[in-house]
C-alpha cells in the first residue's frame, strides 16, 4: 500500500512538472437530466458532486479531468386505470469527463471533451415502490461534454455544461437508441493552485 502511494506521488510530481500550473478543488451543482429514445420522457432534477484538477499547458489552454458522482435519469407519466402516476428512472453514475479548456480573457473559458460514465445503480420509482433494473443497462456510458465557465481569482469557479450521451445505455435494444442527456450548472472552489 505504501509503495503504491509513493508511486502515485512520484507520478503526480513528475506529471505536474510538464504543466505550467496545476490547480484543483471541489465542485457541486444541479443536474437537469433526461433520456432520449423510445418513449416520452420528461427532465428530472438531480445533482452532481466531485473533484477537478486543472492542468495548465499555457496561459490560454489547459486540460481538466474531473471525477463526479452524478444523479441522472428521467421521469414519465402514465395513466393506469384512470389514475395518473409519475414514475422516475434514477440512474447514478460515477462520471469522468476529460475536458480541453480554452481560456478567453482573464476569467472566461469554453471547454469540451469526452466523458466516461460508470453506472453505480439504476432504479425505477413509482409511488412508494422501487424496482432495480441495473442488469438491463450497460455499465459504461460514453458521451461528449461541452460548456462554458468562469474562473474567478479568489478560487471560485462557475460552469454551465451539456452532456450528450453517445452510447445506447440499454443492454439489449431493438428500437431507437436510449441515451443520457444532462444539463449541468455547477459551482466549485479551488483548494490549491491559482
Amino acid at each position: 500500500m505504501k509503495k503504491g502511494l509513493l508511486v502515485l506521488a512520484i507520478a503526480f510530481f513528475a506529471m505536474s512538472s510538464v504543466f505550467a500550473q496545476v490547480s484543483g478543488g471541489l465542485k457541486a451543482g444541479l443536474n437537469l437530466a433526461n433520456i432520449t429514445g423510445e418513449g416520452d420522457y420528461d427532465m428530472k432534477a438531480g445533482f452532481h458532486v466531485g473533484a477537478f484538477v486543472d492542468l495548465s499547458i499555457s496561459d490560454a489552454f489547459s486540460l481538466q479531468p474531473e471525477l463526479l458522482f452524478s444523479t441522472q435519469g428521467a421521469q414519465y407519466t402514465f395513466i393506469p386505470q384512470d389514475d395518473e402516476v409519475t414514475a422516475k428512472f434514477n440512474l447514478n453514475y460515477l462520471n469522468l469527463p476529460i475536458l480541453a479548456k480554452v481560456k478567453i480573457g482573464e476569467v472566461f473559458n469554453i471547454h469540451a471533451g469526452p466523458q466516461f460514465g460508470f453506472l453505480l445503480s439504476a432504479k425505477e420509482k413509482r409511488d412508494d415502490e422501487s424496482y432495480d433494473f441495473k442488469d438491463q443497462l450497460k455499465t459504461v456510458d460514453v458521451g461528449l461534454a461541452f460548456g462554458v465557465g468562469v474562473d474567478l481569482p479568489m478560487g471560485l469557479t462557475f460552469a454551465g455544461r451539456y452532456n450528450l450521451g453517445l452510447t445506447d445505455i440499454a443492454d439489449e435494444n431493438d428500437g431507437d437508441p436510449i441515451k443520457n442527456s444532462v444539463i449541468q450548472v455547477s459551482v466549485g472552489y479551488k483548494l490549491f493552485g491559482k
